[in-house]
């Protein structure tokens, strides 16, 4: 029922080892911060690092959270990387990353470094019904050379790619550019009708799935820079539609 705050430099808390150690797992009733106004707050696991709340979680303050293995945060609230105090970033190897947020998902940079990275190749999911990467975040804000797969949190909820739609999980493409990545899944099986209301375009080869549980409706092209296009739409009479 209480908050988690960690505020301790950057040396935070750590768990590491020689072999792997089964990892670092963080859970508050209420919500995780790392990192305050006053000094940063660093996580460290030498293998997969697990973070539940009840309500938000906030990286802050230049905190990182360093993963050896997979990463998974789970929250009631909000997921941010904020740059109140100085910015934040994830960064997860030989492994993947899936943060799902109850609210909202919020990715902003500071300096050169990526806000969420994985390497050398792990998938990257991002599931909540709203999505925000600041125009002024890096290009490669969201990085892995493997998949990154971004898909509503409420069931049946409609996705906009190229537009912003209310009461919509929107993916412009400006904030779609942010993200860098060899394959890219928008929505997936349990998503409401996916519309692509304008051009996207890709400025490296990626594969690009388009899926939904209902319709998939091309109200916009979609440019992949060579790489594949699969439309997914739900089951009949489901279809896509142009």
């Amino acid at each position: 029922t209480s908050d988690l705050t960690v505020q301790h430099g950057y040396g935070g808390i750590q768990a590491r080892g020689t072999p792997q150690l089964a990892g670092l797992s963080l859970t508050a009733g209420r919500d995780i911060l790392l990192g305050t106004s006053v000094d940063e707050g660093s996580l460290f696991s030498n293998g997969a690092l697990t973070l539940q709340a009840g309500g938000d979680v906030v990286v802050d303050s230049n905190s990182s959270i360093y993963s050896d293995g997979n990463l998974q945060v789970t929250t009631g609230g909000d997921f941010t990387i904020s740059q109140t105090h100085g910015g934040g970033m994830l960064q997860v190897q030989d492994g993947d990353a899936s943060i799902t947020a109850a609210g909202s998902i919020t990715l902003s940079t500071h300096g050169t470094d990526p806000a969420l990275r994985v390497y050398p190749g792990g998938s990257i999911t991002l599931t909540t019904d709203q999505l925000t990467i600041p125009v002024t975040a890096l290009p490669n804000t969201v990085t892995t050379t493997g998949v990154v797969t971004i898909k509503p949190y409420t069931a049946a909820r409609p996705v906009s790619v190229g537009g912003v739609s209310a009461n919509e999980l929107s993916l412009t493409d400006a904030l779609l550019d942010k993200v860098t990545a060899g394959g890219l899944v928008l929505g997936d099986s349990t998503a409401g009708e996916l519309t692509v209301m304008d051009m996207i375009t890709r400025t490296s080869a990626t594969n690009v799935t388009l899926a939904s549980g209902g319709d998939v409706i091309l109200g916009g092209t979609i440019n992949t820079a060579g790489g594949n296009l699969t439309l997914i739409p739900g089951t009949a009479p489901a279809k896509v539609k142009s």
